[in-house]
């Protein structure tokens, strides 16, 4: 058995061997564990970008121990020195590990650029026909060959800038540090974004139906470039209803689509003359008839205008018109809101009666046999040929009175000793009241009061039993 070695404690160590009660001893000496050699695996990448950082992927070292053991570890930042990202050409990188030293060599480029592009286009992209070009807004991406990108604003020495003198798409070069990109831009002739009148024309007040005269009238035209432009009306560009009277009337003024408008005074047009085309046809007139319109007129207006138009008593109204008065006569057609007249003869001829028509019934039609007939509420007229009446007195009329003891219906004939009419009345029979008993009272003066049971109120029965109370009276 043996005791008394620790292979993890350096120095001297006494080892004991026990065999079989006996015991033995030696010394030994445990020596520290050492690097004997160190290896490195320099790392994937060599070559670098001026201002680039080390990159130790793939970097490792082999260590060698006196114990003829080994093992490979990573070589960390902390192990290396000698690097200098901002010298230009070769380098030696010193690799640290204990009391171990190793190299490797790099080279560092100088940074250069390997690509721009536009990172953000000007804030305007459109134009118009020669206006000014503006970078504002616009930047670059600039790649560098160490993967850095930058983003730069482009001065107008950067640009070559197209000529605006035409409309179209245009391209904007962009150079950099010899490297060329591009971008485009729109141009287009300017639009027109509003029209004002610059100027009414020298004529704003008319007559209904007069043309309009838009003589010295001038339009502004204005441009989304902020020019202006100044034309001529033109009679095209109006629309008005020159019918429409008023104080203010708007004339409508349209160009490209675009409107604007003036003001206009438009009085109502005036008769100033008149005379017959066509006489009247209808010249003579019953008694008491009104006056009929016939016949057509010439009208001029104020404004020029003639029209023709049938005499009618919604445009004109009559004056000196009598259609009491029988016999030949000259009255006035006058057009209606003026002075304006022409004259017409035309005769009343005398209205003649045509019948005897009764308006009214009497108040009585129905009688009862030997009632007295009446004619009260009845009324007759006499028709005139002018569609007129006239209400003639009873006592003039020879009324022929009926049989009042006939049942049955009979005419009544009646006559004012020219023309006959008639209406006709009933004579019924004399109806018995319903449950016809009839009660006799004698008094003692030989007084008799015959009642008929069936139709006696309450009332007068009360006071035939006060009779028989105060007199002698015989009941049956």
């Amino acid at each position: 058995m043996v005791s008394g070695y620790d292979a993890n404690k350096v120095g001297k160590q006494t080892v004991v061997i026990t065999f079989e009660g006996k015991t033995a001893t030696f010394e030994v000496e445990v020596l520290a564990k050492e690097i004997t050699k160190m290896e490195i695996t320099a790392p994937s990448k060599l070559e670098y970008v001026e201002g680039q950082e080390l990159d130790l992927t793939g970097a490792s070292i082999l260590l060698t121990y006196n114990d003829s053991s080994s093992k490979t570890i990573s070589i960390t930042k902390d192990m290396i020195s000698g690097y200098d990202n901002s010298k230009i050409g070769k380098q030696v990188v010193n690799v640290t590990y204990q009391n171990q030293s190793a190299t490797f060599e790099v080279n560092v480029i100088k940074k250069a650029i390997t690509n721009i592009e536009m990172n953000s286009l000007p804030n305007k992209v459109n134009y118009i026909v020669n206006q000014t070009f503006d970078i504002t807004g616009a930047t670059l991406k600039v790649t560098y060959n160490n993967d850095e990108t930058e983003i730069i604003t482009v001065t107008n020495e950067m640009v070559t800038i197209p000529a605006l003198s035409s409309s179209g798409s245009k391209t904007v070069k962009v150079v950099y540090d010899g490297f060329e990109t591009s971008f485009n831009i729109i141009v287009r002739n300017k639009a027109l974004t509003a029209i004002e009148i610059f100027k009414a024309p020298d004529r704003v007040e008319y007559i209904e139906g007069q043309q309009l005269d838009i003589t010295g009238g001038k339009l502004l035209l204005i441009y989304d470039d902020n020019s202006k432009e100044i034309i001529d009306l033109d009679s095209t560009m109006c629309n008005v209803d020159m019918n429409q009277i008023g104080e203010k009337v708007d004339v409508e003024v349209s160009y490209n689509e675009l409107k604007t408008s003036y003001s206009i005074k438009i009085d109502a047009k005036t008769v100033t003359a008149m005379k017959w085309i066509e006489e009247p046809d209808i010249l003579q007139f019953k008694e008491g008839k009104p006056f009929i319109f016939s016949g057509k007129l010439e009208l001029t207006y104020n404004n020029g205008s003639v029209e023709i138009i049938n005499a009618n008593s919604d445009d004109f109204i009559i004056k000196g018109y009598d259609n009491s008065k029988v016999g030949q006569q000259v009255i006035d057609i006058v057009c209606k809101g003026t002075n304006v007249s022409v004259d017409q003869t035309v005769e009343i001829l005398p209205k003649t009666s045509i019948g005897l028509v009764i308006q009214t019934l009497p108040t009585k039609t129905v009688y009862e046999m030997g009632e007295e007939f009446k004619i009260d509420g009845l009324v007759a007229a006499i028709v005139y040929d002018n569609d007129t009446v006239e209400i003639i007195p009873l006592e003039k009329l020879i009324i022929f009175k009926p049989d009042m003891n006939k049942v049955g219906k009979q005419k009544i004939n009646l006559s004012d000793g020219k023309y006959k009419t008639s209406f006709e009345i009933e004579i019924i029979k004399k109806e018995t009241a319903q449950n016809d008993t009839h009660v006799a009272v004698n008094t003692s003066d030989d007084t008799s009061i015959a009642i008929h049971s069936g139709t006696l109120a309450l009332t007068l029965l009360t006071a035939v039993i006060s009779l028989v109370k105060k007199k002698k009276v015989t009941v049956s």
